[in-house]
């Protein structure tokens, strides 16, 4: 990605066009809002939020609230613990695996 980008910066200053944007420094709409959501599910865990109210305000904002052993046994559970994961992976350089990512730069 930062190869791509580097390569877009210097024709913009040239002034060059980029030929269409390329997919592999494009994600797709559903990419895009599961990074923004896995974004968010970070801040709100550095902001204190629960498990719970993640899943409930971010992911499942209009599903009913579950409570005690029904939200432990919950596939909504498992999955915000998942996405969370992912988001903690991402944070400490997993980034670096998206295609398109140039580590020498």
């Amino acid at each position: 990605m930062r190869s791509e980008a580097l390569y877009r910066f210097q024709l913009a200053r040239a002034g060059r066009r980029a030929a269409l944007q390329t997919s592999n420094i494009s994600p797709s709409e559903y990419q895009r809002r599961r990074l923004a959501n896995m974004l968010a599910m970070l801040d709100g865990r550095e902001a204190g939020a629960t498990i719970r109210e993640l899943a409930f305000t971010l992911v499942y904002p209009n599903s009913r609230l579950l409570r005690g052993a029904e939200w432990k046994a919950s596939g909504e559970k498992r999955h915000v613990l998942r996405l969370l994961k992912s988001a903690l992976n991402l944070r400490g350089g997993g980034y670096r695996a998206f295609p398109g990512f140039d580590r020498s730069i």
